[in-house]
């Protein structure tokens, strides 16, 4: 998962989504053993817990920052390449980075992500 855009604020308007995002893969039971990896089964049970008593809103301020850093890269536009290079380079040899319409406007920044992840 990411968690990007071209400023600070996008990025933190999109941490919030990726944060619903995986308040709900973590309230799923079939994800449970991947949080417990992570050392996160507990929250993954009072995120179970709360999506069945229909309280989503609260689901989402239970997923800390520390565990939106576990699943998701958060970055700007300017520094995603490297963030994503730190994260996977040398583990993945091909990645699939869904990016916003606002980057097709923005030709060099989406040139330039490519080839920091291209040189990862």
């Amino acid at each position: 998962m990411i968690a990007s855009g071209a400023t600070e604020a996008d990025v933190a308007r999109n941490a919030a989504l990726v944060k619903q995002r995986l308040g709900f893969y973590a309230s799923t039971p079939t994800y449970r053993a991947v949080f417990e990896h992570h050392g996160l089964g507990a929250v993954a049970d009072e995120l179970h817990q709360l999506s069945k008593a229909g309280k989503w809103r609260e689901m989402v301020e239970l997923v800390s920052d520390d565990i939106l850093a576990t699943f998701a890269t958060v970055a700007t536009y300017d520094r995603l390449g490297e963030a994503l290079a730190e994260r996977w380079g040398g583990v993945l040899t091909t990645m699939h980075v869904d990016l916003v319409a606002e980057l097709d406007a923005q030709a060099d920044v989406l040139r330039a992500l490519v080839a920091r992840l291209h040189a990862a």
